[in-house]
């Protein structure tokens, strides 16, 4: 009998453990499928995700740009003229500043896209003098092109409620080709944009995750 008295003590005793695993196991997919469902808020003016309208131009190094080809990075994309006045300085300085701090493993992630505000006047040859001038790094492109594929390029991006003749915004878009965040321009904060791109990184790594799919 005491052996029989142990046996049933054992099984019960494993029936424990096992059952103890499954919890274990349960919870711990429950929270990689919250993690899944988590994300942090977004700064600038938040918009219900929208397909990034796709474009061609022309970059500083006389190369064909399409928005299409930066898929699976994130997109930050300015406004901006050669002549640089007004805004334009600290724009592009706070550009060049977070391309500066991103770190090394993911700079190959995003890409810096400054597509001209003057098509008349910023030719692939200013557009390269401008990138010398300011020291753009190498996912920075200065995109230039005729006025009619330019100004489509401002009123696809334009933001909906801005009565400006031109974008006045920094316009975020996800790695998987969504409008996610209009940023102002005029009281930019690296800080900010720097959160933006870590935020969207972050996202997609968690999409990358078999159970986020």
């Amino acid at each position: 009998m005491p052996g029989k008295h142990s046996a049933i003590l054992l099984e019960c005793a494993w029936g424990f453990v096992v059952g103890y695993q499954r919890l274990g196991i349960f919870l711990a997919l429950m929270v990689l499928v919250a993690t899944c469902q988590t994300t942090v808020p977004l700064r600038g003016q938040v918009v219900s995700s929208t397909p990034a309208a796709d474009f061609e131009l022309t970059s500083q190094s006389a190369q064909t740009i399409h928005l299409a080809e930066f898929q699976g990075r994130v997109v930050v994309l300015a406004f901006l003229d050669t002549d640089c006045t007004g805004d334009c300085p600290g724009i592009t300085s706070k550009l060049i500043e977070t391309a500066d701090q991103i770190d090394s493993s993911e700079a190959g992630r995003v890409a810096f896209l400054a597509v001209t505000t003057a098509p008349d006047v910023d030719t692939v040859g200013r557009a390269a003098q401008f990138c010398n001038a300011k020291g753009t790094p190498s996912n920075f492109y200065f995109l230039t092109g005729g006025r009619p594929q330019v100004e489509a390029v401002w009123t696809s991006y334009t933001h909906p409620e801005s009565a400006a003749a031109l974008p006045d915004k920094l316009v975020l878009i996800d790695p998987i080709g969504q409008v996610r965040s209009y940023m102002s321009t005029s009281s930019l904060a690296a800080e900010d944009l720097r959160h933006n791109i870590r935020t969207l990184l972050a996202e997609e790594n968690l999409l990358a995750l078999p159970l986020c799919h």
